[in-house]
């Protein structure tokens, strides 16, 4: 079943009609050289950028027309830099629900660290001391606070 879907999207002179789907339930890797416009797709499915011209569908709805802040929450997207804010672990891994007012419960933060293989990295540790890779980690594991449909990866293993 289809879950993303580009018609003839093109953006400034990196993207010239681009047609093609994404299928549920599977891992899809871009592959090219620096500059080909492999980043610029993912900022397009999460909605960060819009194109130029043709139409991004995420299950049939038109990525345009949704409203983007509950596209982000179903489409999470973790970057290479893996920048962090100041403080803790924790505070890292509830700002996706700080931004809406919430407040992410100890029980499902230790969950999404598990889920990145760092269960021994305390919620109050200061994220001035983790390392390069640790932080690229905590930036998957503060992605999978919202429970996404879909993960936008850009070069994440980068300093793993």
């Amino acid at each position: 079943m289809t879950i993303i879907e580009f018609k003839n999207v093109s953006h400034n002179d990196i993207l010239h009609n681009i047609t093609g789907h994404f299928n549920e339930g599977r891992i899809t890797t871009f592959v090219g050289p620096s500059g080909a416009g492999k980043t610029t797709c993912l900022k397009h499915i999460n909605g960060l950028l819009s194109p130029d011209s043709g139409e991004i569908f995420f299950r049939g709805e038109n990525i345009a027309d949704m409203d983007m802040i509950e596209l982000r929450k179903r489409i999470g997207m973790a970057f290479q830099s893996a920048p962090m804010i100041g403080g803790t672990v924790y505070d890292n891994l509830n700002l996706p629900k700080a931004i809406f007012g919430e407040t992410i419960d100890e029980a499902h933060a230790l969950e999404c660290l598990e889920r990145v293989d760092l269960g021994g990295i305390p919620l109050d540790q200061n994220v001035k001391s983790l390392s390069g890779g640790e932080k690229s980690r905590i930036s998957i594991a503060r992605t999978l606070v919202n429970r996404p449909e879909v993960l936008l990866l850009d070069e994440i293993t980068a300093s793993l």
